[in-house]
């Protein structure tokens, strides 16, 4: 009976143990992928297909997402339209930088500038394979403007360990399997945009800029992570 005090001071601190081990492994494993070096990123001026970067094309879009290591972005025409190209590139992930982070959004409720409409999966064809993209249809909140109100068709992807996802929770299983194997846990959120009403017409350019483009996108994600 002398010993049932030790004996329970035993069990608290193993069950304690326990309850750390998780956040102990985290952090270790955050250290074990920490890079001194900033990631910087620069988005070619000329793509395949004859895209390329037109400022006069319609104005940048730029999302809310949460404090990117970098980003980039910009508007890009060719004869079959414009499309908009943003990327947010994380590394040194934490709270309040997270790739994938629920506090990342495309436009806030309450945006001042933008409602959105609706939420929709859209198929885009990707390295080979389809993908349910995460589609957004956002249109202006100037009522002063009626019908020439401008929309905005938005498709978002996620890219890690030079691979292209749609689904939220595949793309952070692959960013902690690439830490896992010490190769970083470098990752980006990547939208492609086009403005106009006609939704079959905005996805038809958004279609062609990402089966010409997003080989090309995707290398210099590659080269901005060789340079960790």
């Amino acid at each position: 009976a002398a010993d049932a005090p030790l004996a329970c001071a035993g069990v608290a601190l193993v069950a304690a143990l326990l309850l750390a081990l998780p956040a102990l492994f985290v952090a270790h494993l955050h250290a074990d992928n920490h890079s001194a070096v900033a990631p910087t990123l620069q988005l070619p001026a000329a793509l395949a297909d004859g895209w390329h970067a037109d400022p006069d094309a319609g104005a940048a879009f730029v999302p809310t997402f949460l404090k990117p290591a970098a980003d980039a972005g910009g508007v890009y025409s060719s004869p079959q339209g414009a499309v908009g190209l943003y990327v947010a590139y994380y590394r040194d992930q934490k709270p309040t930088s997270k790739f994938v982070g629920g506090e990342n959004w495309i436009a806030l409720p309450g945006d001042a500038t933008w409602n959105t409409l609706e939420f929709h999966d859209t198929p885009l064809a990707v390295d080979g394979r389809t993908l349910d993209a995460q589609g957004v249809m956002l249109v202006e909140r100037d009522e002063a403007a009626g019908n020439d109100r401008k929309h905005l068709e938005v498709r978002r992807l996620h890219w890690t360990a030079g691979r292209w996802y749609a689904d939220d929770a595949e793309a952070k299983v692959a960013n902690l399997i690439a830490q896992l194997r010490g190769q970083g846990d470098d990752g980006a959120e990547v939208l492609l945009y086009t403005y106009g009403a006609d939704r079959a017409a905005a996805d038809r350019r958004l279609q062609a800029f990402a089966a010409a483009n997003l080989d090309a996108i995707g290398r210099v994600l590659l080269d901005t992570q060789a340079r960790r």
